[in-house]
């Protein structure tokens, strides 16, 4: 679907904020809410400043209709309650007397930890054929990326700065949000 010809001008002269609103809202919102008529052929250069000059004072409500995301915040909370339930299993499991329970995860980490080992001496100091090049890659993203990236995070959790940056994200989201 082509954008209307007077959001496409907004978005040239840096107004995305203000486009995006009119997109929803459409051409009259803007109208009704700046007295200017964005859908004529040009734009003055001084209603262009009262249109960015109401896109910054007007941020946090312009916003608001954008926020529908945050509900993914609240995913990531379920996440590290799963992680935290895995956690609480493997304390259930120290209390087996059956040795091969108490450390199946370490072992499984071990062995990750020491295959993953390997395969980066292998393609850093063996000849990977022409044809592997891209699955020699694409395995060693997946194996760094995602695997050890799990097994560290399982074991020593996310760092307290990441935890702080999370909190203050959501204070400004609830703050946005209650507006």
């Amino acid at each position: 679907m082509e954008k209307p010809n007077y959001l496409t001008k907004l978005i040239v002269h840096g107004l995305q904020l203000l486009s995006d609103v009119a997109a929803l809202k459409g051409s009259t919102w803007v109208l009704e809410e700046t007295g200017i008529d964005i859908t004529k052929d040009s734009l003055t250069p001084d209603e262009l400043i009262v249109l960015k000059q109401y896109e910054m004072e007007h941020e946090e409500e312009l916003l608001r209709p954008f926020l529908r995301d945050i509900p993914k915040l609240e995913i990531r909370e379920s996440d590290k309650e799963d992680l935290n339930a895995v956690r609480d299993m493997q304390g259930a499991m120290l209390q087996q007397p059956d040795i091969l329970a108490k450390r199946f995860i370490y072992y499984l980490a071990g062995f990750w930890s020491v295959f993953v080992s390997i395969y980066i001496v292998m393609i850093t100091f063996l000849p990977i054929p022409t044809v592997n090049i891209r699955f020699a890659d694409t395995i060693l993203g997946f194996l760094l990326g995602a695997l050890i990236a799990t097994i560290v995070n399982y074991f020593y959790g996310t760092s307290a700065s990441s935890a702080r940056n999370g909190d203050t994200i959501r204070g400004v989201l609830k703050n946005v949000i209650s507006k």
